[in-house]
């Protein structure tokens, strides 16, 4: 592109001039590419850490319905033999007036 070719001709013409100045530049470029690639692996690091809580949240979020769908199923067993007993005391008691009669 035109602006890559310009970029390319100021270097030619600094490094004609001033060597330094171009050594100076990509001593910058360097740094600015080794900054750049650390935090892109901080950025990558950090959404891999993010699916795995996220995974973690799931699991635990299967873990609670399964452990909710296990205490309704208990209570209503629960319920269940709570109106049974009641049921039984019920009958017992109406067999021991039945007895004394």
């Amino acid at each position: 592109s035109p602006r890559v070719s310009g970029v390319a001709a100021a270097r030619k013409m600094v490094a004609k001039s001033d060597p330094e100045a171009l050594e100076e530049s990509r001593n910058e470029i360097r740094t600015l590419q080794a900054e750049y690639s650390k935090k892109k692996e901080d950025l990558e690091r950090k959404e891999r850490q993010r699916k795995q809580a996220d995974a973690e949240l799931r699991r635990r979020q299967d873990r609670l319905m399964m452990l909710e769908s296990e205490l309704q199923t208990v209570s209503r067993r629960s319920v269940k033999t709570s109106a049974e007993g009641h049921v039984d005391l019920a009958e017992q008691a109406q067999n021991d007036f039945m007895d004394k009669v």
